[in-house]
């Protein structure tokens, strides 16, 4: 007869074994290909390129900000609170992602990107504008974590890293040429 836990412990490890089936179910699905596969990936290749453009903006326009809001004691602000807000939430929205539908845990934090820049784009205050940037750094954590999960489960795994190097790769570059 076994012992009262061991009972226990076999149930537990069925319903592991049926969560790891299940799991592997899914990851079984077929990838996309054609038109499909390249049509989701452009719509993260641009919005990793938006992410990469508000990053990287600040610095161009960091002058034209002090003169409007009459301040210079806030430009480290200006910088800052957008990655410190992207990268500290970054775990938070994987998480969150794997808790609720991934499509709509994207769109929301791409929903969120987007106001934080609305506001951003209508601040009225130095303190306005520093906190839009951390909306929009928070919305953006959700953007790339989410983005980097989409690409491994819609692409086939013998060009994963090729696509992700290239959703990742070629929009970023070209962000510093539109500054000149």
């Amino acid at each position: 007869m076994p012992a009262p836990n061991a009972i226990g412990t076999d149930k537990a490890m069925e319903s592991r074994e049926l969560d790891q089936q299940g799991m592997e179910a899914k990851l079984r699905l077929a990838p996309l290909r054609g038109v499909k596969l390249y049509s989701i990936l452009s719509g993260i290749m641009i919005a990793t390129f938006l992410i990469s453009l508000d990053v990287s903006v600040i610095a161009t326009v960091i002058p034209s900000i002090s003169s409007q809001f009459h301040t210079t004691t806030d430009i480290g602000r200006y910088g800052a609170v957008y990655p410190l807000t992207m990268c500290s939430l970054q775990p938070l929205t994987g998480k969150l992602s794997t808790i609720f539908s991934l499509r709509w845990s994207y769109l929301v934090s791409f929903g969120i990107f987007l106001l934080g820049s609305l506001l951003c784009g209508v601040a009225n205050s130095s303190t306005m504008f520093i906190v839009s940037r951390a909306v929009a750094g928070a919305g953006g954590a959700g953007v790339v974590s989410g983005g980097l999960s989409i690409i491994a489960i819609v692409t086939p795994i013998e060009h994963r890293a090729l696509l992700t190097g290239l959703v990742t790769s070629l929009s970023t570059p070209l962000v510093p040429l539109l500054h000149r």
